[in-house]
């Protein structure tokens, strides 16, 4: 059986912008989550209602809005990376 991890991924993003210093200029969150980076690009398209996890997007879009001026971006990294 696959792990979804989604909705944990999206309030990481969450979590992040609501203990973001706002008097940064830009904020940069490295994600393994494709679902998460390519959300946060389209936060609208998120957020609307027949999306899974629109309640969360639309928070995390309000939260967006709270930090106008910011520059913010969600870069997708690759999974379980080994340092050898």
């Amino acid at each position: 059986m696959e792990q979804d991890n989604n909705a944990a991924e999206i309030w990481a993003i969450l979590f992040w912008l609501q203990h973001l210093d706002p008097c940064v200029m830009s904020a940069v969150l490295y994600s393994d989550s494709q679902i998460a980076a390519d959300g946060f690009i389209n936060l609208v398209g998120a957020s609307k209602s027949d999306q899974p996890y629109a309640s969360i997007w639309r928070a995390i879009l309000a939260a967006v809005g709270e930090l106008a001026g910011v520059t913010l971006r969600v870069s997708k990294v690759p999974a379980h990376i080994s340092v050898e």
